[in-house]
């Protein structure tokens, strides 16, 4: 019996699945994943950095209306922005390449196994069902992986700086919000689904 038969006939957990997804298609992407997520640090630290500046932006030059700070502080703005621009679009192109990569990579992989395949397995198995194989099935492997990425690396991070923003203008406020929005996002959630009801 063939490989492609044997792969199928097998029964993958979850977790053996993506052992083999990161042993087989992400391992020999690492370097530029960590390139990429090295971007998506940067990106975020830019992201707490803006936030950071609102509050000498107001107190400066709304409060204190100093004219000095009318070209730091804007030029400081900008710097971050450009710096948190060009994080996103070099974190963007390298998880495009990769998951690009991933996909020509997995449908290479399913040809070969393919092309070694019994001919009563692949008369059992409409051809509709292996182009969408081909097709659809590898691009989802590549958004699943470039999404889980950017989720974990760009989002996750952005949380961290933001929160240490709020630690580091007022703990006490971080603290209250902390023991507050809990019961509150739990009051909403029952709210609305007595309203779907």
């Amino acid at each position: 019996m063939s490989d492609i038969q044997n792969n199928s006939a097998t029964s993958y957990s979850s977790r053996a699945l993506l052992h083999r997804l990161i042993m087989v298609y992400l391992r020999p992407q690492s370097r530029r994943i960590g390139m990429a997520l090295l971007l998506m640090a940067v990106a975020a630290a830019a992201t707490g950095a803006s936030a950071q500046l609102l509050d000498p932006a107001i107190k400066y030059l709304f409060i204190e209306k100093n004219p000095r700070m009318l070209v730091v502080i804007p030029f400081a703005v900008f710097a971050v922005m450009a710096i948190k621009a060009a994080a996103s679009y070099g974190d963007n192109v390298i998880m495009n390449y990769v998951g690009r990569r991933i996909v020509s990579d997995t449908q290479i992989s399913m040809f070969e196994r393919l092309m070694h395949a019994d001919i009563g397995w692949l008369r059992q198995n409409h051809s509709g069902k292996l182009i969408s194989h081909f097709l659809n099935d590898a691009v989802l492997m590549r958004e699943a992986v470039t999404r889980s990425i950017t989720g974990i690396g760009k989002d996750f991070l952005s949380l961290v700086f933001l929160f240490g923003v709020m630690i580091y203008q007022d703990p006490v406020m971080t603290a209250i919000s902390l023991l507050v929005l809990p019961p509150v996002v739990l009051f909403v959630r029952q709210l609305s689904r007595r309203l779907r009801k």
